[in-house]
């Protein structure tokens, strides 16, 4: 089985970039990640990575080729929107592949064989949320975002609007989306919902997030925990019930966060992830005791930057509203 993530991604590559780069070179059996890129800076690429480099400017014309109506896609976060449609958009370069993927960069990869199986790939459609999901590639299957959702052909209304409809992924926004589609039709699909390991955004420690009812999301009680990766192996640590337990995922997700890169050393073969750092390890813990030697967490203000953030935007489309209704 081969495999393909398509990632275009404008801007400057995060901090800790490398350590993502390290979790896909352990995936270089089968996967293989296509970047599309301005960021031309000197990274340790993989041999299991395909570096396109090229202008958002470029690659918006790409994709205005491939539609027979104006695209709305002003900036490179509009890009979420369009990643449903990737396989058909990026047609050329993924011949030869069984299945094609979009996936965020805020993430590290654990081995991702030890959860896509023969069974996960009797479905056309494996997962259903923007930081990844996967596409059997056949022509038929990539044009399924061109279907109807509700009568509606929502691809057109999504790609000739300026605003993000999180039109890749299951979404509490209730808007129509990727999914709708795959369920209206009946189109085979694989959801793995507890696979991953999703942060929700505004914890000031790792708390997880679940989709298990629609777009309705559970969010976790707070637990002592911190991500461990070894050897391309991604594991939690948590005390539960005065235990340490153990559970390993395909991916982590650190939706929302600045997340600061503090690994040094050429020949990485572990770190450990904790609420908004990257820290070398030296050894795993194997017991409570060992835990709570190790540093779990630090001074982590996430709430209060992201509610910051958040109140910035708002101000700043109330001022561009107003110089807008002036003229």
């Amino acid at each position: 089985m081969k495999i393909v993530f398509i990632v275009p991604y404008f801007g400057t590559f995060p901090d800790g970039f490398n350590l993502l780069l390290k979790s896909i070179e352990k995936n270089k059996e089968n996967y293989t990640w296509l970047f599309f890129t301005d960021d031309r800076r000197d990274y340790d690429w993989p041999s299991n990575t395909i570096v396109k480099y090229g202008s958002f400017s470029s690659l918006k014309k790409q994709i205005q080729k491939r539609f027979d109506f104006p695209v709305s896609l002003e900036r490179p976060y509009k890009l979420c929107d369009y990643k449903p449609a990737y396989g058909y958009i990026f047609e050329k370069f993924i011949e030869g592949y069984d299945f094609w993927g979009h996936c965020d960069i805020d993430c590290i990869y654990g081995k991702l064989d030890h959860f896509f199986t023969d069974e996960e790939f009797k479905s056309d459609k494996i997962l259903r949320l923007g930081h990844m999901t996967l596409y059997r590639n056949t022509k038929q299957n990539n044009r399924r975002f061109m279907d109807t959702a509700d009568g509606r052909k929502r691809y057109k209304e999504v790609y000739t609007t300026e605003a993000s409809c999180a039109f890749d992924e299951n979404n509490s926004m209730k808007n129509l989306n990727i999914c709708d589609i795959w369920r209206e039709h009946g189109y085979s699909e694989c959801l793995m919902d507890e696979a991953f390991a999703n942060i929700w955004a505004k914890g000031n420690t790792f708390r997880l997030t679940v989709q298990k009812n629609g777009a309705d999301y559970e969010i976790e009680k707070k637990k002592r925990s911190l991500f461990i990766w070894k050897n391309g192996i991604l594991k939690r640590l948590c005390i539960e019930d005065g235990k340490l337990t153990e559970r390993e995922y395909l991916y982590i997700h650190m939706m929302g966060r600045v997340m600061k890169n503090l690994v040094t050393g050429s020949d990485i073969s572990q770190f450990k992830i904790i609420p908004n750092q990257y820290r070398n390890l030296k050894h795993v813990p194997e017991n409570v005791h060992e835990f709570y030697c190790e540093k779990w967490r630090t001074v982590n203000c996430q709430y209060v930057r992201l509610r910051t953030k958040y109140l910035w935007i708002k101000l700043k489309r109330f001022s561009d509203n107003r110089k807008k209704n002036k003229h």
